[in-house]
């Protein structure tokens, strides 16, 4: 369980994990993005992207399980009611966006009649195909990832502020 000071491993890899397949996954999506149709290995690229974005999806359940299990630690009584705001937004808008990038992919995919595979098993397809609402799909997929790098630019940044003021406002030692 994560202590009055620290995270638990569980929960340091859960998030370290997730922020490598972040920078990963929205990279390789901006990169396939460029890629003519007939590109050799798009589609490879495709369903791997598709299906490490499934994997995204569902760890980011499980985190969210897991903060309910064992809640993260205080902050610091160092932080001030608007730092404590403002950190507590962040994490939501770091959620939702975690959550609504992958889900928006896999809506979209599904919308359009494309499952998601593993190997030979397909994920099954739970909504029925529409043109217009994988179009809605794909233009939330477009943009929400860069709207979730903004945030992850955010967090950072106060991490980095806050690691600077050094003493008990360092919280970065807490994931680590």
């Amino acid at each position: 369980m994560n202590t009055a000071t620290a995270y638990h491993r569980f929960s340091k890899l859960l998030h370290w994990l997730m922020a490598l397949m972040v920078f990963v996954l929205i990279g390789v999506g901006s990169y396939m993005s460029d890629l003519a149709d007939d590109a050799p290995g798009r589609m490879d690229l495709i369903l791997l992207h598709k299906a490490s974005g499934f994997v995204f999806l569902w760890l980011v359940m499980v985190r969210l399980i897991w903060s309910k299990i064992t809640p993260p630690p205080p902050l610091p009584s160092a932080f001030t009611s608007t730092e404590i705001k403002l950190t507590k937004a962040t994490k939501h808008l770091l959620y939702l966006a975690m959550f609504l990038v992958p889900f928006s992919g896999w809506a979209m995919s599904n919308f359009a009649g494309y499952a998601v595979k593993f190997g030979s098993f397909s994920v099954p397809l739970v909504f029925e195909k529409s043109k217009a609402l994988a179009g809605v799909f794909h233009e939330i997929h477009e943009v929400a990832p860069w709207v979730l790098l903004a945030l992850v630019a955010i967090h950072l940044a106060a991490v980095i502020y806050h690691k600077l003021e050094g003493g008990d406002k360092d919280i970065l030692k807490r994931m680590l």
